[in-house]
């Protein structure tokens, strides 16, 4: 088990959902407070290893090579500023054609076999079954809008009366396609906003990337802007990229 430094409970997994919902942090943030934390379990991080190692053995680090990769992190102060730009440098490479390459031959290499798929499946299951999980789980579920989608809905309504409605929470039912969007246009426009957490689609949420999004949207004729949680405080920028959304 691993114990969450912000709150002190502990988890065999500390989820991205927990750290983002719950205290507002992603992993990014919590590894730069707390750089000695671990986020998984050593006995479920190794059997989980294990399991991909057999069918991508040449991309796992050595001890050694993982120890000088904790030691450097160690050493650079984790600032805001030095945490946005970080951010925003790893979004620009897995968005670009050679980190879509690298995720495709390296990242996802290994968790895309049955067996990983079960062993997971497993995980989830089990943590399911820790009250305390369930209880975290509970109160990240209540917890919505974010900072950056509240902040971003205030803009909406500074700016745009009457035009935007948010929707991300899913209480009023609105689906498209099997996908509660964010925000949702009311002014008879088939429109919607998707707010993308740096650390929620970052390499490994396959499934959640902006393109996927836009096509998802577009086969039931909605248009779809995506904008980053590092982009909402900027209110001039935001309101010129949902003012360009709008004249389409």
């Amino acid at each position: 088990m691993v114990k969450c430094e912000l709150c002190g409970l502990w988890f065999e997994q500390i989820t991205g959902t927990h750290l983002g919902t719950i205290h507002g942090v992603d992993a990014l943030e919590y590894h730069g407070r707390f750089p000695d934390a671990l986020l998984m379990d050593t006995g479920l991080r190794e059997e989980i290893n294990q399991l991909i190692s057999r069918n991508r053995p040449k991309f796992l680090h050595s001890e050694e090579t993982k120890e000088r990769i904790r030691q450097t992190a160690k050493s650079i102060p984790h600032t805001e500023k030095w945490n946005r730009n970080m951010r925003r440098a790893c979004r620009a490479f897995w968005n670009s054609p050679e980190g879509q390459k690298v995720l495709r031959e390296k990242v996802l290499t290994g968790r895309d076999t049955l067996e990983y798929s079960k062993k997971m499946s497993e995980v989830r299951a089990r943590m399911w079954k820790d009250p305390t999980y369930q209880q975290a789980q509970a109160d990240a579920s209540c917890r919505r809008p974010t900072e950056p989608e509240g902040i971003l809905n205030m803009w909406l309504q500074k700016n745009f009366p009457g035009e935007w409605k948010y929707t991300g929470d899913g209480r009023d039912g609105t689906y498209i396609g099997g996908r509660n969007p964010d925000f949702l246009n009311i002014n008879g426009r088939k429109l919607v906003i998707e707010m993308f957490g740096s650390y929620y689609h970052g390499p490994e949420v396959t499934d959640a990337t902006e393109e996927d999004k836009i096509i998802h949207y577009g086969k039931y004729g909605f248009g779809c802007l995506i904008l980053w949680d590092d982009e909402v405080y900027d209110e001039e920028g935001v309101v010129g990229r949902v003012k360009n959304f709008l004249r389409r």
